[in-house]
């Protein structure tokens, strides 16, 4: 497979074998064992058994079993646990983003898009994204009819890893200018 400007948006390489890396444009994810010589496309998301990913938005490769690769995009995020031969999709409705926290690889945040609510939802997971679980305690959340929910993005801090930064994008109210 060769790889054109595809509008790629989400990469990540390999913990261990910088020559394994992921890569997600559109509604694939491609891999490459080679250093990126050659690719293979390993998640085609618009097959009837996923839907329609579209656009990754970020790609995650599980810091001490690198078999383990998340993908987060508009269709929820897909967990794979043989380097990409299969996929389960393990969350629903568009996720912005997923960061393990520093030094406890199997516990992983996420900002999705919550259709019912049309509110960003901060997630978390302890079980190396198999299982999510909303978090609330200090989340921001408006209430104002005229909200927006456009994107986010997630730091955990390497000095405090009980610390997590959110970007949120979009409008808490009319006129926010498109930033939370």
């Amino acid at each position: 497979v060769v790889v054109a400007n595809a509008g790629f948006k989400a990469i990540a390489v390999h913990p261990i074998n910088p020559d394994i890396v992921y890569a997600g444009a559109g509604n694939e994810v491609y891999k490459s064992i080679d250093g990126g010589f050659s690719w293979e496309v390993v998640l085609l998301a618009n097959a009837p058994l996923f839907g329609y990913i579209e656009t990754p938005a970020e790609i995650h490769i599980h810091t001490t079993n690198p078999d383990i690769v998340l993908l987060a995009g508009r269709d929820g995020i897909y967990r794979t646990e043989d380097a990409g031969e299969n996929w389960t999709q393990v969350l629903t409705n568009h996720c912005y983003d997923i960061k393990a926290r520093p030094g406890f690889p199997n516990i992983l945040y996420t900002v999705r898009n919550n259709l019912n609510t049309n509110t960003h939802q901060f997630l978390r997971s302890e079980d190396g994204g198999m299982t999510w679980e909303e978090q609330i305690n200090g989340w921001y959340a408006s209430n104002d009819p005229a909200r927006s929910v456009n994107g986010a993005r997630i730091a955990v801090s390497n000095a405090d890893t009980m610390r997590i930064y959110a970007f949120l994008i979009g409008d808490a109210k009319e006129g926010d200018e498109g930033f939370i």
